[in-house]
């Protein structure tokens, strides 16, 4: 039997079909307060789905950071699920693939990790911020001291 990827874009579809049908029974059916508890249950499955949906990539000085959650400048408020770090170091180079759907890092000893990025709500994003870190990489900005 194959393994199952991980699909956001279903994962979105089954979120938002949920977040419809609590804020239509809580807002439809419900009186009093079973009506604001439906509501309050809605709005928290919405901040959760878009909390799940978002991915970031953040380059520090000696390493790449990669996973899944909000993203926020002062990085107190996000909420990660899932998170590699890489050294840059060792990293040879990185490349988008199949129209930016995915990302390969090519690391120095031959071996690549691949992260699918298709159906993230700020993927146009990340495309940017891939591109920023190869040219950086590429020129040298990161080169840790050794």
């Amino acid at each position: 039997m194959r393994n199952k990827k991980y699909r956001p874009v279903k994962l979105w579809i089954i979120m938002f079909f949920f977040v419809v049908l609590f804020a239509l029974i809580g807002f439809l059916l419900l009186k009093g307060w079973k009506k604001i508890a439906m509501l309050s249950v809605a709005g928290l499955l919405l901040v959760s789905t878009i909390v799940t949906l978002t991915f970031y990539i953040e380059a520090k000085k000696e390493s790449l950071i990669i996973g899944h959650g909000l993203w926020s400048k002062d990085k107190r408020h996000r909420s990660s699920f899932t998170i590699k770090t890489i050294p840059i170091k060792d990293i040879a180079g990185l490349e988008l693939i199949r129209k930016g759907r995915a990302i390969i890092i090519n690391l120095k000893d031959g071996n690549h990790v691949i992260i699918p990025i298709g159906g993230y709500l700020n993927r146009l994003e990340i495309i940017r911020l891939v591109y920023d870190i190869k040219r950086q990489i590429e020129e040298g900005d990161y080169e840790s001291e050794d």
